[in-house]
């Protein structure tokens, strides 16, 4: 098994894409923006973490018709393809020699939210800090508070 893996890791690094076909058969096809420069490669090379991995492009879908066309040509080129919302990754998951989706412009918004069930519907891309909870206040309550004073110091 670890042999196979082996091979399929080296197979998968050296997959050559056909870029310019690609980026040309996306723009096309979808409504979404389809960015294979250099600048926007540079961008998207990194996330939180400190590895560097320049992707083959960058699309921006602007709706799940678009996230399907992609799919779908990324499968016909025999490229790879990586989901991105935030870029916030501490461990590389957000960089990759790949055709990165960035949900982060068009889809990322609030669907729904049920009261009830205290939980929000979003598409998956929304930030999760959106729904966390405050923070606790960070003063110990057996601590006093000093009181806030509005007025300006005198002048001596």
């Amino acid at each position: 098994m670890t042999d196979n893996f082996a091979e399929l890791a080296q197979a998968a690094k050296s997959v050559q894409v056909d870029a310019g076909g690609l980026s040309g058969a996306l723009r096309a096809q979808i409504r979404g923006e389809v960015r294979f420069d250099r600048g926007t490669r540079a961008l998207y090379a990194t996330d939180g973490s400190n590895y560097r991995q320049v992707p083959i492009g960058v699309v921006l879908p602007r709706d799940a018709d678009d996230v399907l066309a992609t799919v779908a040509l990324c499968r016909e080129f025999g490229a790879p393809l990586l989901c991105r919302g935030g870029g916030t990754s501490l461990a590389g998951q957000c960089c990759n020699v790949a055709v990165i989706l960035d949900f982060s412009k068009y889809m990322a918004r609030i669907l729904e939210i049920d009261p009830a069930a205290v939980s929000p519907a979003s598409s998956p891309e929304s930030c999760s800090t959106l729904f966390a909870p405050p923070p606790k206040s960070t003063i110990s309550p057996s601590r006093p508070i000093p009181p806030r004073t509005t007025a300006a110091p005198s002048a001596a």
